[in-house]
């Protein structure tokens, strides 16, 4: 760590300048103020006569100011340590999101806004893994989750394709800190070249097993942390390289079983959920690369701890469906995901269901032939006959008796029925209120 980098001052969620400042220009935004049940005055626009009342109940957060020529360096004053910045992430998800005074885009405009701000801090002080990761996959799962919440909104209340820009940017910064906080907790690294299974599509339980006697013959009790599921292929040798290879995987099941991710060097306490965590924003980063073979490539390098949970091998599956055309194996995987792994896939589910219907279009185009619509959503996991019915329509198909009539002079277009958000395969999956999905236990 750089004993030069700065340490941020303000321990509020806003700097006492920048509230002194917006409360006499009159800036401060209504969800910086109480909400009308409580105060008992309705703030209207930016502005709120609540403000010169009572300012001590405004709960003010720093806004995103961007850089600008001849500008100097933010004070110390103005910056927040980490544990205030965690605090402000906390407040925004908890408090503001749930507010039910104003709708839904107007509270992610402004906490998207102020999660800018978070980041500009935490980029300024260079903030080290263990302080960085907590924050950075709190803002991830919120873009994520709102890409799927905020999908019907109009362009003007809601960006889809600035929220995605955003996603990008927090991977950008977050995968590169969880390789370097695996360096410092020194997670069991697989050293081997990947092992791809040749049974089937779906089964993309890569297993990597480290050791330093390799031979032909196949060692009982080696492998790494990997070897003890199911997917895991052990690699061992003969004499004392079966030894060897047992001996070293001991010690990193040992280390693993020891280490608790994200957590600073000294803590070796054991956490299946922070792994589990980072499986999970891990999956959503490899379902929305924009390149897959070169996810894929990084997801092969991960430790083998992460790399065997649960959602990165499903996430694997879905990249290899999605890859060879399998739109059937696709659907059916999809149904084993996350929450949070469906909201990130939302936008591909669709597109699937499309590109679905014009190969299904393609293949069973017959003066003749029928095509039940109850296959056809059981293989694309629609929520009901009705909603085949319309998908088909969109596509200039028709649907007679409960049989679809493929035909090849159908105009296929893309229609706002296919992008429309009661999706049954992610609303079957998702709690009650999704915002619960923001701040995990580990995070909490």
């Amino acid at each position: 760590m750089d004993d030069t980098r700065p340490v941020g001052e303000c321990l509020q969620m806003c700097p006492v300048e920048e509230q002194r400042r917006r409360r006499k220009q009159r800036l401060v935004h209504r969800l910086e103020c109480p909400p009308p049940s409580e105060d008992g005055r309705i703030a209207v626009g930016n502005t709120s006569s609540s403000v010169s009342g009572d300012p001590e109940r405004c709960h003010m957060l720093k806004e995103y100011q961007r850089s600008a020529a001849g500008k100097g360096s933010t004070p110390l004053c103005d910056l927040r340590p980490p544990s205030v910045l965690l605090h402000t992430v906390r407040y925004l998800f908890t408090r503001i999101l749930r507010r039910d005074d104003v709708p839904r885009w107007e509270a992610y405009q402004f906490v998207s806004g102020r999660c800018r701000a978070v980041l500009q801090d935490l980029v300024i002080q260079g903030l080290p893994p263990p302080l960085s990761i907590p924050i950075l996959e709190a803002i991830v799962r919120f873009h994520v989750l709102m890409a799927y919440e905020l999908c019907d909104e109009s362009v003007e209340h809601f960006d889809s394709r600035l929220n995605a820009e955003r996603i990008q940017n927090c991977f950008s910064d977050l995968l590169p800190l969880y390789k370097d906080r695996d360096v410092v907790d020194l997670l069991p690294m697989a050293t081997g070249e990947p092992v791809l299974p040749s049974r089937s599509l779906g089964d993309s339980a890569v297993a990597m097993a480290t050791g330093r006697g390799r031979g032909r013959g196949r060692g009982r009790g080696s492998g790494t942390v990997a070897a003890t599921s199911a997917a895991a292929i052990p690699v061992g040798g003969r004499g004392r390289g079966r030894a060897a290879t047992a001996t070293a995987a001991a010690a990193a099941a040992a280390a693993a079983a020891s280490i608790r991710p994200g957590n600073p060097p000294g803590d070796r306490t054991a956490c299946n959920v922070c792994t589990q965590c980072r499986g999970e924003v891990e999956a959503a980063a490899l379902l929305q690369s924009e390149d897959l073979y070169l996810a894929m490539t990084r997801v092969l390098k991960l430790p083998s701890i992460v790399r065997s949970s649960r959602p990165i091998q499903c996430a694997m599956q879905l990249t290899r469906a999605l890859l060879d055309g399998n739109f059937v194996r696709f659907v059916r995987v999809a149904r084993l995901a996350t929450p949070l792994m469906l909201c990130a896939l939302h936008p591909a589910l669709l597109l699937v269901r499309h590109v679905a219907l014009q190969t299904m279009n393609s293949a069973y185009a017959c003066r003749n032939a029928k095509f039940p619509a109850k296959v056809v959503g059981d293989w694309l996991a629609a929520d009901s006959q009705r909603q085949v019915e319309e998908w088909c329509r969109s596509l200039g198909l028709e649907v007679a008796n409960g049989d679809v009539v493929f035909s090849k002079t159908a105009v296929a277009q893309r229609s706002s029925v296919l992008s429309q958000k009661a999706d049954i395969l992610i609303t079957s999956s998702l709690p009650p209120n999704v915002l619960d999905l923001l701040l995990p236990s580990c995070c909490c």
